[in-house]
């Protein structure tokens, strides 16, 4: 389950920083970066470029037509319609469905880019698309436009795949960690954050959080700042010591 209060607490902590494709943000003192190797990591989606010409291939189904846009309904109307022994085409639509819906979520009765359609008609390119790439330039899009623009309002939406960002905050925060959630006592991550090695399988890692619900926001942040106000307390103390 997705914290907006976490999210916005952190986004009102935003840098501004030179590097358009990356997020900085600060909490107790240090700095945070969010770019597309942490997005990897935590979702496990695949963000690497993309040599395919999809546009060359000829199109398979009518509802891939590059001249006319669905939105999700829409999808939703023509799988129900498919005829249940067109097993490729009723799959190409189910995952379209699912990576729009869950990773490139934008405004509700939005029509869905073109050439997603026309890409979702092969399933080879459904396949090995770097579906993550796009879900991570739309979410940061978005976070860079509401940080500018929106923090001072009651309410605005991230698109994209903003639970991506709120695992990232978890796994950089241990106290935030085992506040707010809990991880797979069986299987935990074979790496961390910390790591430069991204070529691993860790769409796992997605799956292995657990919400716990005893703890606000608010008084989290609290007790973290006390927390950090005894550290430079006990820091002054042992200066002074050293100098007597």
């Amino acid at each position: 389950m997705m914290s907006g209060k976490m999210v916005h607490c952190f986004l009102s902590r935003s840098l501004k920083v030179s590097k358009k494709n990356e997020i900085w943000m600060h909490f107790g003192g240090q700095p945070m970066r969010f770019s597309i190797r942490e997005f990897h990591m935590v979702t496990g989606l695949k963000c690497t470029e993309w040599g395919g010409d999809e546009d060359q291939r000829q199109n398979r189904y009518n509802w891939a037509n590059t001249e006319d846009a669905h939105t999700y309904k829409d999808l939703l109307d023509i799988l129900q319609e498919t005829d249940p022994e067109e097993a490729d085409e009723r799959f190409s639509l189910a995952m379209l469905i699912l990576i729009e819906c869950i990773f490139l979520q934008r405004y509700k009765g939005n029509r869905l880019p073109a050439k997603n359609l026309k890409r979702a008609q092969h399933l080879d390119v459904l396949a090995n698309y770097p579906w993550g790439k796009d879900a991570y330039n739309l979410l940061i899009k978005s976070v860079k436009k509401n940080v500018e623009l929106n923090l001072r309002k009651n309410k605005y939406y991230i698109h994209g795949y903003p639970l991506a960002l709120h695992l990232w905050i978890l796994e950089s925060v241990p106290m935030l960690k085992s506040a707010f959630s809990t991880l797979s006592v069986i299987e935990r991550p074979t790496t961390y954050l910390c790591e430069k090695d991204t070529h691993i399988q860790l769409i796992h890692r997605l799956l292995k959080w657990r919400t716990l619900n005893h703890q606000t926001i608010s008084r989290l942040f609290t007790s973290y700042h006390r927390y950090l106000m005894m550290q430079k307390i006990q820091s002054s103390w042992k200066t002074l010591l050293i100098k007597i």
